[in-house]
């Protein structure tokens, strides 16, 4: 074999072991993503729902709590949610880049 066909080989070798991997992780990725925008509708939603009650005055203070700390979980969730579509668009970029011209 020349340098160059087994340098040909060893990409050949490095991309079929690389790719399945990617692709996995991918569909992952996208499957978690998927849930979480799921669950930050749901979230608002609920968001909505409490902020109604917590308008009124007669709402209990540890109610008042809890919806602080609803909120606080769908910005944390919201910020996960942008990390995660960071990293799908890196595997993507990655993924393309990888696969046979």
């Amino acid at each position: 074999m020349t340098p160059k066909e087994i340098e040909e080989s060893l990409a050949t070798g490095m991309v079929e072991a690389v790719v399945p991997v990617l692709t996995t992780c991918d569909e992952t990725v996208l499957a978690i993503s998927t849930s979480q925008k799921a669950l930050l509708q749901r979230m608002e939603e609920l968001q909505n729902i409490l902020d109604e009650y917590t308008n009124d005055s007669k709402v209990l203070p540890s109610f008042k709590e809890h919806a602080e700390k609803l909120k606080e979980t769908r910005k944390r969730l919201t910020r996960v949610n942008k990390k995660l579509s960071t990293i799908q668009n890196r595997l993507d970029v990655v993924g393309k880049r990888l696969k046979p011209k």
